[in-house]
């Protein structure tokens, strides 16, 4: 092809497409500069003609391969970019890997134990209650009952204003609390998506479920202060009838 555009450009004609509003890009009219390019374009083309077939097929083949072991390397080296896998993960134990992955806007200082200082509306004797019967710690069921709370609120959330790096913050914290860490194959590189919910999850290496619960409401109360005073099942059926 270079040499087709080389050789156009020789006979001073145009061997590229002029953008529009113009009819063409001016050929060479200088005639050292065409006849030094004419020399160059004669060489090469003798060159060509005096190498066996094979060798031209060879050729070819060999510069195909080099063009896609070149874009095999970008594409891996900008794919490369976060956790790389779970070796990456096992060294480490908290939220620290999502500050390398995700630009949210939560404060990860604050703790669950701070908001649940906060929050007595919680009646006591039913904790205890419901801990004697499940046979858990009244700390456990209260932490649940919050957890299981959020979620099915963010599932009816607003989602207008919260920015993409918060929600996959949710999404990852979610899936941790649920699954424990991410074991999960990586995606293919045309899967961005799923690509960057993977890399959300992936960096929160160890982080235990009790935690990844606690860190789930935390984030959610500071995405949503008032979450705890919406109506979840008419938010639900609101949506629905839209």
């Amino acid at each position: 092809a270079a040499m087709s555009m080389l050789a156009q450009a020789v006979e001073g004609k145009s061997a590229i497409k002029a953008p529009e509003g113009r009819s063409s890009y001016p050929a060479i009219r200088d005639d050292t500069s065409r006849s030094t390019l004419h020399i160059m374009w004669t060489s090469a083309k003798d060159a060509v003609k005096k190498q066996p077939l094979p060798v031209i097929v060879a050729a070819g083949s060999i510069g195909t391969v080099a063009a896609a072991l070149l874009l095999y390397k970008v594409s891996k080296s900008y794919l490369s970019r976060g956790p790389k896998g779970p070796a990456d993960a096992e060294e480490k134990e908290g939220l620290d890997g999502t500050q390398g992955v995700l630009n949210t806007s939560v404060d990860l200082n604050t703790s669950y134990e701070d908001l649940e200082s906060d929050d007595d509306s919680e009646d006591e004797m039913v904790l205890n209650d419901m801990a004697l019967a499940s046979g858990m710690d009244p700390a456990e069921v209260k932490l649940q009952q919050h957890f299981e709370r959020s979620a099915a609120f963010v599932r009816v959330a607003p989602q207008k204003g919260v920015r993409n790096d918060d929600r996959l913050l949710l999404y990852a914290l979610f899936k941790q609390a649920q699954e424990g860490p991410c074991k999960q194959p990586k995606p293919g590189m045309f899967e961005a998506v799923k690509q960057a919910k993977w890399n959300a999850w992936m960096s929160l290496g160890k982080l235990t479920r009790e935690e990844a619960k606690k860190r789930y409401v935390v984030t959610v109360t500071q995405l949503f202060p008032d979450w705890k005073n919406v109506d979840v099942e008419k938010a639900a059926a609101a949506q629905g009838e839209e």
